[in-house]
């Protein structure tokens, strides 16, 4: 499993651009096949003109984006906890990542 390292301010940044936030995960993203990432705006497809598109304004989502799309290649939406980054198919929950917050 990949560790990602990351201080606790840069985990609050991905609370900080959430659209939607969830009740049971601080932070949750898309990506697709091309490395774009958007926070949830929307349950289920997100539609192109409700995207807001974060591509290199948080460092860490390239390298998260890297390992999702190494786990699910046309991406999709994934989960972050302080534990670390997540894929839920169907009712599973699956870690791909493991944060290291210093």
């Amino acid at each position: 499993m990949q560790e990602i390292v990351l201080t606790q301010d840069e985990f609050e940044e991905f609370r900080y651009v959430q659209i939607q936030p969830r009740w049971d995960w601080p932070a949750t993203f898309s990506c697709n096949k091309f490395n774009q990432v958007w926070p949830q705006s929307a349950w289920g497809f997100t539609d192109e003109a409700r995207r807001v598109y974060l591509e290199r304004q948080i460092p860490q989502l390239v390298q998260i984006v890297e390992v999702v799309l190494s786990e699910r290649p046309l991406g999709g939406r994934f989960f972050t906890s302080d534990k670390g980054v997540f894929l839920k198919p169907k009712n599973d929950e699956i870690q791909i990542a493991r944060f290291i917050i210093v």
